[in-house]
């Protein structure tokens, strides 16, 4: 019987479990190969523990890197073929705002069900993949070997070993680097759906502020994305999902929040003229009551030039109000760099995928490789996108994979 080596226990590798076990229908040997104690530990934190699994809106606008490569993938594999996936495992699903769940909003629940699917597969456990040896001839054998110099040979390998965000919970690179040392071209990486950090002194200040704003992110003075949604001040910087979708695209240098972004500037100077009116007797610090958290509300003044926030609301002109209208509307962050790898939802960048054939995500140099997953130079928004990404090249390379070992051992 043929083995089939799939190296990684994650979303990717477990999808290809299952792809290939339904393919061969036990006629290939299929081993998982995971450097954890336990398969699956990402998967438990996505979606917050509700494991938003794919989305009902599957477009290669919505992925970055390669995205030739992306739209062949997801061209053969889209929502409703992951909707179908998962309800042939026992996970039913949910849609809230486009994003898809599984009805238990339980990524745990999610895990049990790809094990259960997957419990014909063996399980290999920590064991830290060291090196990855081609065969010596055709139709030879693959060996993995461990750091302790344990070795698993197969016939055919799938690596699924992830990128490099979030090591603690299982994708440390180690994927990416044993492609890399059979000579394998790997694009730059960077962590992606992490927080940025912000060069303005006093954000340290507003640590748990929360704001809905449009953010808008900026390269050498172009506008390279505009998203809206919740921010969250923290210590180091911003966070929030508008922030996270700006990682996932090219490096910024600064970042600007529009707090009435559905307003125009005009519009809002009236705002603010009434407001000077209802707020007439206060002090400046009392003047976005109600409208901004005073914390957040002083950092606007002082960035329209008001460091006296002792004085009164009556002493604004109309210039001062036209400072406070365009400090609401760009609020400027000097970005000073991203949180590390440890923050990171995903990786950016990663093996070239034009090195594999996008409908069987086989090696266009070894036969009987494949590659699936976040180690490949393709990642996603927020919303189901990454995860969407592992179930639609995990099921592909099972499939290559099985079908073409089972047809060899005929």
């Amino acid at each position: 019987m043929k083995t089939l080596a799939i190296l990684g226990g994650g979303a990717a590798g477990l999808a290809a479990a299952v792809s290939a076990l339904r393919t061969s229908e036990g006629r290939v040997r299929t081993v998982i190969v995971e450097r954890l104690p336990r398969v699956g530990k990402k998967l438990l934190s996505t979606g917050n523990g509700r494991c938003n699994f794919t989305n009902t809106d599957i477009s290669v606008g919505h992925y970055h890197g390669d995205t030739r490569f992306a739209e062949r993938v997801i061209s053969h594999f889209g929502t409703e073929d992951a909707v179908r996936f998962f309800r042939s495992v026992g996970v039913p699903e949910y849609v809230e705002d486009g994003r898809v769940y599984p009805m238990s909003e339980s990524a745990a629940g999610l895990l049990d069900a790809l094990r259960a699917a997957a419990s014909g597969a063996e399980t290999v456990t920590d064991f830290k993949a060291a090196a990855l040896v081609p065969p010596k001839t055709a139709g030879g054998t693959w060996r993995i070997l461990s750091e302790s110099g344990a070795a698993v040979t197969a016939d055919a390998v799938i690596v699924a070993a992830g990128g490099r965000a979030a090591p603690s919970l299982g994708s440390d690179g180690s994927g990416i680097e044993l492609l890399r040392g059979l000579g394998y071209e790997v694009t730059r990486l960077l962590p992606a759906l992490v927080q940025l950090k912000v060069a303005r002194p006093s954000v340290a200040a507003l640590k748990g502020v929360r704001v809905r704003a449009e953010v808008n992110a900026f390269s050498g003075g172009n506008l390279i994305h505009s998203e809206r949604g919740e921010v969250l001040f923290t210590e180091y910087g911003l966070s929030g999902i508008p922030i996270f979708q700006i990682t996932a695209r090219e490096e910024c240098d600064t970042v600007t929040l529009d707090f009435c972004p559905d307003t125009g500037n005009g519009e809002l100077l009236d705002e603010l003229t009434e407001r000077k009116d209802i707020f007439f007797t206060s002090s400046v610090e009392d003047f976005f009551a109600g409208m901004l958290q005073k914390r957040l509300g002083n950092l606007v003044l002082r960035a329209a030039g008001i460091e006296k926030l002792s004085r009164p609301v009556s002493s604004f002109d109309r210039g001062t109000l036209e400072r406070i209208a365009s400090a609401l509307k760009r609020l400027e962050f000097r970005v000073s760099g991203r949180m590390g790898w440890e923050n990171a939802q995903v990786t950016a960048g990663g093996v070239r995928a034009a090195q594999f054939d996008p409908v069987t995500m086989e090696s266009r140099l070894h036969p009987r490789l494949y590659a699936a997953g976040e180690l490949l130079d393709i990642h996603g928004d927020c919303g189901g996108y990454n995860l969407h990404w592992a179930w639609a090249t995990g099921v592909a390379a099972g499939h290559a994979a099985a079908h073409t070992l089972e047809a060899a051992g005929k």
